[in-house]
């Protein structure tokens, strides 16, 4: 016969548990059965409980990394339910309301802190890393503090997590220039302003209607964002005066490699569909040639002695351009031959003259 004993240890504290079960009998002895266990609450170990990031400037990060153990014989699982500005003990009792306003500001304004992966579940014996990035968004410091839950505790870890803002800063001296008046077509004038950079770090700084590396590198980097980049992506600092990490450089010319490709080749296609309509036009041009007409008319008179009318019309046509034209001799000879012809339509003798029949005389 089986038996199955189960057991709750949420009723129970941490520690061991020793239950002694008597079985009996019947008509017989009875049997004292002991029932141990060890209630322990899920936790896990984290390599440090206090980071501290360097100073950072604004529109650049870092990334720290702590490690996350579980030394029990069961799966743990785990997440991050709160990252939160740290407070101290009493300070809303002492606050102004100025000040409560902005504390709370403070409260609700986005984290810069991220941590990586926010959730999880580790195995018996297993280790997780964890990456903690830190972007400020303004000059000034922070203190945060990370909350991280296990599944069946009613401890959660927490990490102390701390970092300044820096923000790069230029002083102009003078602030403002007055010109004062030019003529138009002159020489113009110049003036002097000093650029003064009072952080303890270099800043570089250009002028974007000016400078002519500024919109190639825009044009990478959103080439860049619309590939197999994330919209926002981590790269190393870059140096005063430097360019964009090579990785990227090499990625953008890979990109337009393609695009270059396409471009020949529908350059390619234009250009053969442009011989084939010449090589076309011309083979018809070499079966019908154009042809120029010249058509000469002439007008005689009719040869009747009592009326004039419009002889008719002879046309010499020349079909092909640069054709000898007929000397003025054939065209005479044609002419007269013409006017003999119509001797006949209109009753006239060779001569040319009509015929008109007397009545008795």
């Amino acid at each position: 016969m089986n038996f199955d004993v189960s057991f709750e240890s949420a009723r129970w504290p941490q520690g061991d548990v020793d239950v002694l079960l008597p079985i009996k009998v019947a008509e017989g002895l009875t049997y004292n059965i002991r029932l141990h266990a060890t209630v322990l609450e899920l936790s896990l170990n984290v390599s440090k409980s206090t980071l501290e990031f360097s100073d950072i400037l604004i529109g650049q990060c870092q990334l720290e990394t702590v490690r996350l153990y579980n030394w029990f014989q069961v799966p743990c699982k785990w997440s991050i339910t709160a990252i939160k500005p740290v407070m101290k003990k009493n300070q809303h009792k002492y606050m102004t309301p100025d000040g409560r306003q902005k504390q709370l500001a403070v409260e609700h304004e986005p984290c810069p802190f991220k941590v990586t992966p926010s959730e999880g579940t580790l195995d018996a014996g297993s280790w997780q890393d964890l990456q903690i990035q830190f972007t400020p968004k303004e000059e000034r410091s922070y203190e945060n503090e990370l909350t991280l839950k296990i599944s069946g505790s009613c401890n959660p870890l927490k990490l102390h997590l701390s970092g300044q803002g820096l923000e790069p800063r230029l002083e102009f001296s003078p602030p403002a220039l007055e010109m004062g008046w030019v003529l138009v077509d002159s020489d113009g004038v110049e003036a002097t302003v000093v650029v003064k950079n009072p952080c303890s770090f270099p800043i570089e700084f250009y002028f974007l209607d000016f400078d002519e590396q500024y919109p190639e590198e825009e044009k990478i980097l959103r080439m860049a964002v619309g590939s197999e980049y994330q919209k926002n992506f981590v790269m190393p600092p870059r140096a005063v005066g430097g360019t964009l990490p090579p990785e990227l450089l090499e990625d953008y010319e890979a990109q337009k490699r393609p695009k270059a490709q396409r471009a020949e080749l529908k350059a390619m296609a234009e250009a053969e569909a442009t011989a084939e309509a010449e090589a076309e036009a011309e083979a018809m041009g070499k079966a019908a040639p154009a042809t120029k007409e010249q058509v000469h008319i002439a007008f005689t008179k009719s040869p009747f002695r009592r009326s004039e009318e419009m002889g008719r019309m002879m046309r010499i046509k020349d079909e092909e351009r640069g054709r000898p034209q007929a000397t003025l001799e054939q065209q005479r000879h044609g002419r007269e031959q013409a006017q003999q012809q119509v001797g006949p339509a209109g009753g006239s003798g060779p001569g040319g003259e009509s015929e008109v029949p007397t009545g008795p005389e």
